[in-house]
C-alpha cells in the first residue's frame, strides 16, 4: 500500500513486537508505523524499547480501534503520530509524511 509512494522505501515488517524491536536495532529506520495489537511484547511496550534506544526513530501508532486511550497509552510510549486501521491509505502516508519531516 505505501512501498510504492515517492520517498518511501519499505525495510521490513515484523510479525511480534520482539521482532519489530530486533528490526529496529538491526536497521537505519526513519520511521516505523507500530501495530498496537501485536503477538507477544504489544505494540505499545515496543514503542517504548524502540523510543527509549533511538529517539530519531518516529512511530505511528495502528490499530482498528480509534478510541483516545489507546491514541494516549501510544504517546505515552514515544509514539510520534496515531493512525486508525479505518484510515485510507492517504490518511496513513499523511501521518508517515508528517512525523517524517
Amino acid at each position: 500500500m505505501i512501498a510504492d509512494k515517492p520517498g518511501i522505501e519499505a525495510a521490513g515488517e515484523a510479525s511480534s513486537g520482539e521482532e519489530a524491536i530486533e528490526i529496529a536495532r538491526r536497521l537505519s529506520l526513519g520511521v516505523i508505523i507500530m501495530d498496537i495489537s501485536m503477538p507477544g511484547i504489544g505494540g505499545v511496550e515496543a514503542t517504548h524499547l524502540i523510543k527509549s534506544e533511538n529517539t530519531e526513530i518516529r512511530v505511528i501508532g495502528l490499530s482498528m480501534f480509534a478510541e483516545e486511550d489507546i491514541s494516549q497509552k501510544m504517546r505515552e510510549a514515544g509514539a510520534d503520530g496515531f493512525v486508525s486501521k479505518s484510515e485510507s491509505s492517504s490518511g496513513i502516508l499523511k501521518a508517515i509524511y508528517e512525523v517524517a519531516g
